[in-house]
């Protein structure tokens, strides 16, 4: 019978559409094809809101052995709204994640999915956990700064003045002038 990923067209609104199909999984003959055909419908369940199902790809996927075991904790800790735990998992995954990226033999097309994967639900969970100062000192530490994400801190912690300054240079982004 065999596994196969299920494809469709989704309308999103009158300019996006979604494009799938169907793919027998062992038809994907190389790593990379496979991988972007789980990106795709990684995609298209964040899309739909289907987080289990999203979790469920990420559980099944080729992730490095290291961290395998600590990302099924996080991604279990997390669906049972154990943020605390989830978040010390993700924080040691990510932390594993940056030790292997340094050896030479290390996959980097896998591993800017997966650092990608485990930063969102790094902030996914310090958000749940009302930890808006470590958010904030994260996205002072990002070079490509979420100003979204950082917006966002500055008016749970209640810094006007900061909120006043980032929505300034929002306001300067979309206009153009940085």
């Amino acid at each position: 019978m065999g596994r196969y990923l299920l494809f469709g067209e989704i309308r999103l609104d009158k300019n996006e559409i979604l494009r799938i199909g169907t793919v027998h999984l062992e038809s994907l003959n190389n790593d990379e094809t496979y991988i972007e055909s789980l990106n795709s419908l990684g995609e298209l369940y964040e899309h739909l809101n289907e987080d289990d199902y999203n979790i469920s790809l990420w559980l099944h996927r080729p992730l490095s052995p290291n961290i395998k075991p600590l990302v099924s904790n996080a991604l279990q800790y997390e669906q049972l709204g154990l943020f605390q735990q989830a978040l010390d998992c993700y924080t040691q995954s990510i932390k594993l994640l940056d030790t292997e990226s340094m050896s030479i033999t290390s996959n980097k097309f896998y591993q800017l999915d997966e650092y990608s994967f485990l930063e969102q639900h790094w902030i996914k969970c310090t958000k749940e956990l009302n930890q808006w100062d470590t958010l904030m000192s994260y996205c002072k530490q990002q070079s490509n700064r979420d100003h979204l994400l950082y917006l966002d801190c500055t008016w749970r912690t209640a810094n006007w003045s900061l909120m006043k300054e980032t929505l300034g240079q929002l306001d300067a982004m979309c206009n153009g002038t940085i």
